[in-house]
């Protein structure tokens, strides 16, 4: 797949003239990144677009313990970042590389340029991010109704939802937060498990220390003393009543 090929895969590009993405390619940057190197962070300032001509990055972002959550892998022939072209707001996740890679990079200020001489191009993107923004929309709407059922305690049915969900229908980025939001799923939903059979292990260890303490009260007890003491003096009883028995004759 050549550039103008991947470039007519993105949503931001899918109705360019191939003619004016040819001329788009020319501006873009060549660069070589070896596993390990993070190319941003989020809350970078977003100001490139990146296409990979061959390698693999990660996509991720850290939760409120700052623990790492890897959203999706982007691979040969795919595209990320783009959107920052045109927001000017930060990243929303982080980068790092997974393997050696080797990327087409836009810059946002070659873009600008770029867009001044095609102008006709800004209008298809526009055309093309009206489009995005109301499929968005209706996806904001279905994670809110997942939510809502996930509040409800209703994992299974959510799940079934979530995995019936056609791939085809969603974009690489959106697909990759499905299949992170189904992993959260599976995850709140076994430590919703595991912190039962806790209760339940605590309720058997609560009980069976009520239990004991119950017996130390009843055992130490002047009741309690008072009938050992009562045993006693019966148990002496017998055995003078089996003597005096045994000793009397025929």
């Amino acid at each position: 797949m050549d550039i103008v090929e991947q470039l007519l895969t993105t949503p931001l590009f899918k109705n360019v003239e191939p003619e004016d993405l040819f001329a788009l390619a020319d501006v873009m940057e060549h660069q070589h990144y070896e596993p390990e190197i993070v190319l941003f962070n989020a809350g970078d300032e977003g100001d490139a677009m990146y296409i990979i001509q061959a390698g693999l990055v990660r996509v991720y972002t850290c939760d409120t313990q700052g623990d790492e959550l890897t959203l999706m892998h982007y691979g040969t022939s795919q595209i990320f970042g783009e959107f920052s072209l045109l927001d000017n707001e930060p990243r929303s996740a982080s980068v790092s590389v997974v393997e050696p890679t080797d990327v087409l990079i836009l810059h946002r200020e070659n873009f600008l340029d770029f867009l001044l001489q095609r102008p006709q191009v800004a209008l298809a993107m526009m055309r093309n991010l009206s489009q995005r923004a109301r499929y968005t929309t209706r996806y904001v709407e279905e994670v809110m109704r997942w939510t809502k059922q996930l509040a409800r305690g209703e994992y299974g049915h959510t799940i079934e939802q979530l995995s019936e969900s056609d791939s085809e229908d969603h974009s690489d980025d959106i697909q990759g937060l499905i299949t992170h939001f189904l992993h959260m799923i599976h995850s709140v939903r076994l430590r919703e498990d595991e912190l039962k059979k806790e209760v339940v292990r605590l309720r058997v260890q609560i009980d069976q220390k009520k239990r004991e303490t119950d017996v130390q009260t009843i055992t130490r007890s002047t009741f309690f003393s008072s009938l050992k003491e009562q045993a006693k003096l019966m148990r002496i009883e017998t055995t003078l009543s089996q003597a005096r028995d045994d000793l009397s004759p025929d």
